[in-house]
């Protein structure tokens, strides 16, 4: 089978987790996990980082050390992995959400912008909701596959009307915008190192912020609020959320690599832009690499008939898939209120399929995929 995404994983990893065994240093206590925390944020130009279980489990932290609760509104998009929306329902806020741009895939700022000025109200400098009074209590914009959203724009927006940002890049670890990278323009951020990401530690995330203050509270939390290291005595409800020093050592060994990585995304989005031109109605993710240079998460394409196109492909073993289903028709969420014009979430869901775009794919396998789908669109 070719994979749709799968880790890289080497000697240098394997040595490390040895070493981790060997010292005995396998559970939330270990010297791996605060110099993972260092390193990761040095990285993406933050000055602290808060490594947790998972992806989702930082971000639920983010959103409650930003202040969410219970009855308040959060801006999100429409088209995202669940987790993004989950997040929000932990702390028993309601996300609002918010149609895409079509062509790049991200929340569109118009729409968000739009809604500030026509359905809030700015008080004690803080933005409610003019129908239900709710308070706008942040705004999550996502890195959806690793491209990045118009941030400059939408932080300006949330700066104006009183609005923490909390940016969800749990995809785009190693994307740039403006030369900043993803998880460092808003006031929080989450990563995620699942297995099917740039780098991995088996399952994990991290907060970051540079915001002291911000950062001791989600530590605290994530080590279930004790207070006194000498005995159990915990003054908050807090979270089993920590991650394990050794999935950090491997996340340190994946972090050594990330640049090779990041290349051979580079790599694997420029040998399908390629080989897949000139298929008509055939599309692919938009950015402008003057603004950003995306980590290429997944290789992303757009055609009415990619529904008939993963058949195809799953019957060679070419493993794909679509695009999140749009939250607003998830069952649970679908009460939720949609901001759109033209519904390009669900469009843009129907005809997506993302491909094998594993940083250890090789050509051969690139070109089989590539050949499979160029025999299969241009059959008429």
């Amino acid at each position: 089978m070719i994979p749709l995404s799968i880790p890289n994983l080497g000697e240098a990893e394997s040595e490390a987790v040895a070493q981790v065994v060997r010292d005995g240093w396998v559970s939330s206590a270990g010297p791996d996990v605060t110099r993972f925390e260092e390193e990761i944020a040095a990285y993406c130009g933050m000055r602290f980082g808060v490594a947790t279980s998972s992806g989702t489990s930082a971000l639920h932290l983010a959103l409650q050390v930003a202040g969410v609760g219970h009855g308040d509104l959060v801006l999100a998009p429409n088209l995202t992995f669940v987790a993004s929306v989950n997040a929000v329902s932990y702390r028993g806020a309601e996300p609002v959400l918010f149609d895409i741009d079509p062509a790049t895939l991200q929340i569109d700022p118009a729409l968000v912008q739009k809604y500030l000025e026509e359905e809030t109200e700015f008080r004690q400098g803080k933005s409610y909701a003019k129908e239900g009074g709710q308070r706008i209590a942040a705004l999550l914009p996502v890195h959806v596959m690793g491209y990045s959203p118009d941030l400059p724009r939408l932080v300006a927006l949330a700066r104006e009307r009183g609005i923490p940002v909390v940016e969800d890049a749990a995809e785009a670890l190693g994307s740039r915008y403006q030369e900043k990278h993803a998880g460092s323009h808003g006031l929080l951020s989450t990563l995620s190192f699942n297995g099917n990401k740039v780098l991995t530690t088996g399952g994990g995330g991290m907060v970051l912020t540079n915001d002291p203050q911000l950062a001791e509270t989600a530590r605290h939390l994530s080590t279930q609020a004790k207070s006194f290291s000498a005995e159990y005595i915990h003054d908050r409800v807090g979270y089993n959320y920590r991650l394990p020093n050794l999935n950090a050592a491997l996340g340190r060994a994946q972090l050594v690599r990330i640049e090779p990585f990041l290349n051979q995304k580079r790599e694997i989005h420029a040998f399908y832009t390629e080989a897949l031109a000139g298929i008509p109605n055939l599309e692919s993710i938009q950015f402008d690499p003057a603004e950003q240079a995306p980590n290429h998460w997944l290789h992303t394409i757009f055609h009415p008939e990619t529904r008939q196109l993963e058949e195809v492909l799953n019957m060679f073993d070419i493993q794909t898939r679509k695009l999140w289903v749009p939250i607003n028709r998830l069952p649970v969420y679908r009460d939720c209120r949609y901001i759109q014009v033209q519904d390009h979430s669900h469009t843009r869901y129907e005809h997506s399929l993302t491909l094998p775009s594993s940083t250890g794919i090789t050509d051969a396998e690139l070109q089989e995929v590539a050949e499979r789908i160029r025999t299969f669109l241009n059959r008429t």
